[in-house]
């Protein structure tokens, strides 16, 4: 194959290699999971600034509210639209046929570096929706949020301003509980 606007031809992926790269973790493949496992109601995050003007940006809260796949060639289900539903959007949004403030996510191409476990680096293609889970943030993706519960965990802040930040996206100083 070839890839777009590049006389370069691209390798085909083997199986072992696709399986080794579905389970590296999201921080190594610029926050872009291999694989989302998803149910209804599970926290996410948004990753990539699809629409700002219906609050679809990057970093966003929100939670699944549903989603459509297909199958590929292999018979393994790939998601198509996860449906979120945001979180203190800056504005309500309100798309026909969906609920207040759900917005359909789609999957997108991502060029990008991977750092494989045995150290080496690949470029890869990846097609995925730009979503991670959200269970926890850092200090940079916090930004601009504030947090009814604030769990903050100081041990690897190497910076004032990393430490402000996390501190600083509490409501009140009585929801702040800190690690360590």
């Amino acid at each position: 194959r070839r890839g777009k606007g590049s006389n370069r031809k691209q390798k085909e992926m083997s199986e072992t290699m696709q399986n080794i790269l579905w389970k590296i973790r999201p921080g190594c493949t610029k926050s872009i999971p291999g694989i989302l496992k998803l149910c209804i109601g599970i926290p996410v995050m948004l990753k990539f600034n699809q629409a700002t003007e219906l609050c679809m940006t990057n970093g966003q809260p929100g939670h699944v509210a549903g989603w459509t796949s297909t199958k590929n060639e292999k018979g393994q289900e790939v998601l198509e639209v996860v449906f979120v539903k945001l979180h203190k959007p800056a504005s309500d949004i309100q798309i026909p046929g969906l609920e207040k403030n759900v917005v359909p996510v789609t999957r997108r191409d991502f060029k990008i570096k991977v750092k494989c476990p045995n150290g080496e680096e690949v470029t890869i293609n990846q097609n995925q929706v730009p979503i991670v889970l959200n269970f926890g943030m850092t200090d940079y993706n916090s930004q601009g949020h504030t947090l009814q519960y604030n769990l903050v965990n100081l041990q690897y802040a190497n910076k004032f301003q990393g430490v402000y930040i996390s501190l600083s996206r509490s409501s009140s100083h009585k929801v702040i509980l800190t690690m360590q």
